[in-house]
């Protein structure tokens, strides 16, 4: 017969055993749930990271297929856009593999010069984003789709510009039909920031207008009427002015870090230089001599390629250059002075002739490429790449 206390001591020593039990359950579901939160979140923050890396892979290889619109010469432009995004995709890495994207993934439009990549993950594709705790609850990869959209646009600016001002289009009221009268006649700037359809310069519909420019030369004294035919010469401001370092900037490009934007100001030379621009202008014809203007492409192609119609054949060339036009209220006089950049010109230097240059308008630059339709070339214009989504 068991005493009392004895049977006290019993139950203690079971009422312990039982509290150990439930101790043990306790501490083995709460290890489960927080090894099981631990692994939830270190595969969150794994996928997170995995999905930072996939938008840079897209971000960059948008970026790259939009940039073949700035910098690719090939007459189909889908080709680079394809290439260069692809290229650039596989240089990047998701989950320490290479990107590979598929022509599907890539939509490059060339009316827009945009860009939009797609960097796809899926189990659909086979490539889906492993966890790595996820296998123990049947998890063996997770879906991770980014996507980009670049743009490739005008800074309204250029560089390499041809060292003279060109007299921009105005509104002939009456007059003298050869001269910008004052307080007859008036000019608008096309503004590309605030547009209006009342502007009177050259615009993109003037793409092939034949220009015959020739030095204002003593005549520029008369300041006020000048004629639409006249050119103004002037030295970049970064650079030793004179004859030497005017003819360098026509034949070749001396400083291609100057960028001259839309209400820039630059210093006119007040010596005409007629003989000087003539001289360079050849050296810059005789630099590429079988480029031709083709009119019924709007583009500059290959001599041997005049009169096919094919638009592949539309070609650059060092001929094709920017030039920079003036408010003509504002023609410098016989002085030197500073002149107000109206707006910007892509330029075709077509013939030297005695006393005229003739040169083609590609275009009116700062609010529409110069690229006329069926493929042809811009000036050298300041473009940037940026992501817009």
């Amino acid at each position: 017969m068991q005493t009392p206390l004895r049977t006290s001591f019993r139950r203690a020593r079971e009422g312990v055993r039982g509290q150990r039990g439930a101790v043990t359950l306790t501490v083995a579901l709460g290890m489960t749930l927080l090894l099981g939160s631990a692994a939830i979140a270190i595969d969150l923050g794994h996928l997170m990271a995995v999905r930072g890396e996939s938008q840079r892979a897209a971000d960059a290889a948008a970026l790259a297929g939009a940039s073949a619109y700035v910098e690719s010469a090939a007459p189909n432009i889908d080709v680079a856009v394809d290439a260069w995004s692809k290229d650039v995709a596989h240089r990047n890495e998701v989950n320490k593999t290479p990107v590979t994207l598929l022509t599907p993934d890539i939509v490059g439009d060339a009316a827009t010069e945009r860009v939009t990549v797609e960097v796809v993950h899926t189990q659909a594709r086979g490539n889906a984003i492993p966890t790595i705790f996820g296998g123990a609850v049947r998890i063996g990869g997770v879906d991770v789709v980014t996507r980009a959209t670049a743009e490739a646009s005008f800074a309204s600016a250029v560089h390499c510009a041809l060292p003279l001002f060109l007299v921009d289009r105005w509104q002939e009221m009456g007059g003298d039909p050869n001269r910008f009268d004052i307080g007859t006649d008036y000019f608008e700037a096309y503004d590309p920031a605030a547009p209006s359809v009342s502007a009177t310069s050259y615009y993109s519909a003037d793409v092939g207008l034949q220009l015959d420019i020739e030095p204002a030369g003593a005549l520029a004294s008369d300041l006020g009427n000048p004629m639409p035919t006249w050119y103004f010469p002037f030295a970049p401001g970064e650079l030793p002015g004179g004859a030497g370092t005017y003819q360098l900037s026509i034949e070749g490009c001396l400083d291609p870090g100057r960028v001259y934007d839309w209400g820039d100001d630059a210093v006119s030379d007040p010596t005409p230089q007629a003989l000087a621009t003539n001289l360079s202008m050849q050296v810059l014809i005789d630099s590429d001599p079988s480029a031709r203007w083709e009119p019924a492409l709007s583009c500059v192609v290959d001599a041997a390629d005049m009169g096919r119609g094919d638009p592949s054949k539309c070609r650059s060339s060092p001929r094709i250059r920017p030039a920079l036009l003036i408010d003509p209220s504002t023609a410098p006089g016989s002085a030197q002075q500073p002149v107000t950049v109206s707006n910007l010109a892509g330029v075709f230097v077509e013939n030297v002739l005695a006393t005229q240059i003739q040169v083609r308008l590609m275009g009116y630059q700062g609010v529409t490429a110069a690229r006329a339709s069926g493929g042809g070339f811009a000036p050298p214009l300041v473009r940037t790449l940026r992501i817009i989504e």
